[in-house]
């Protein structure tokens, strides 16, 4: 990671600075929440005065938001035929109750489609150049996948920061060379927390590996993407990523489990959450003024009974005052 990036990035999120600086936010159509993190992180930018750009890649047509009602946005369909996303259970049928989100057909049709997405952007000189056009300071984007950082290269951008709306992942940590002891550290697709039973840590290095295993097959056809339309001599996209300067993860930190963390990691947990506005006139008294009874859930005896305090919720009495139906 350079001085200059470095400097770079500080400048743009820790200091007042009288001139602003061009900023790109790549944000893929990966789902609704996503693209709202990254909307969300955008419309800060535009507040603290810089110039902003959201690009948003077509990966998944289901998700029409874009994430931003105030950035100017670049939306572009980049798959030639249908995205292959449907095909994945948790998404064709996410009530299922036995659905997995992390088993290796899911993994491999995420691998297929991040890498279609990836071609579909490369492949088109022009767009490149429409980006380059705009002379970037500062790129941002989700990391879940190594095509950005490819890009970024592309478009001549000095300095970027990797980003995840979900809580911390394992190619963040890895990026930055933290250590994650799985004995006690839960990976992303697990239920556990940091007291695991031996089934327990045995499942969470299988999911964890399972994880791993799907970047290094995303990162060798990324290269091999950018090799094939920019020559064989262009860098390897795990090197590109080494250079990344910060991590904007959506978590708040006070609720994390225990860690090993770096201060390049920034927690912005809630950057996505609107700010809080009073109800109108008519919905007052039936939320303020009215005997709710709600039985509370007893108190937990250790962390794993957290699992389970929704199923204590399962009742909620109507209030004395309410007429009986008829």
């Amino acid at each position: 990671m350079s001085l200059k990036a470095v400097l770079i990035v500080s400048i743009v999120f820790f200091l007042d600075s009288t001139n602003g600086f061009k900023v790109l936010v790549y944000s893929p159509t990966i789902g609704h929440s996503h693209n709202n993190f990254m909307g969300q992180i955008a419309e800060s930018l535009l507040d603290a005065g810089h110039e902003v750009l959201v690009y948003v890649p077509v990966w998944d047509p289901d998700v029409q938001t874009n994430g931003t009602k105030r950035a100017p946005v670049l939306r572009v369909d980049v798959l030639d035929g249908p995205s292959s996303l449907n095909t994945i259970p948790f998404k064709s049928d996410p009530f299922k109750e036995e659905t997995e989100s992390a088993d290796d057909n899911s993994m491999q049709v995420f691998v297929e489609a991040f890498a279609k997405t990836c071609a579909g952007q490369v492949s088109n000189k022009a767009l490149m150049k429409t980006l380059r056009d705009h002379h970037f300071d500062v790129a941002i984007a989700e990391f879940y996948g190594f095509c950005p950082f490819g890009i970024f290269r592309l478009l001549g951008i000095p300095a970027f920061i990797t980003a995840s709306a979900l809580p911390m992942t394992e190619t963040i940590v890895d990026l930055f060379g933290v250590p994650q002891p799985l004995s006690y550290v839960p990976s992303l697709f697990t239920s556990s927390t940091d007291e695991m039973s031996y089934q327990e840590r045995a499942m969470n290095v299988l999911i964890s590996g399972v994880w791993r295993r799907m970047m290094n097959q995303l990162l060798d056809k990324e290269n091999d993407i950018f090799r094939r339309y920019y020559g064989s001599d262009f860098p390897a996209l795990d090197d590109l990523a080494k250079k990344t300067a910060l991590a904007f993860v959506n978590a708040e930190e006070f609720f994390e489990l225990p860690r090993p963390i770096t201060h390049r990691i920034v927690y912005v947990g809630g950057i996505g959450i609107p700010e809080a506005k009073n109800l109108s006139k008519g919905h007052d008294p039936a939320v303020y003024h009215r005997d709710w009874k709600l039985p509370l859930p007893q108190a937990a005896t250790n962390k794993k009974d957290h699992r389970n305090r929704h199923n204590q919720l399962s009742h909620i009495e109507e209030p004395d005052t309410a007429a009986s139906p008829r």
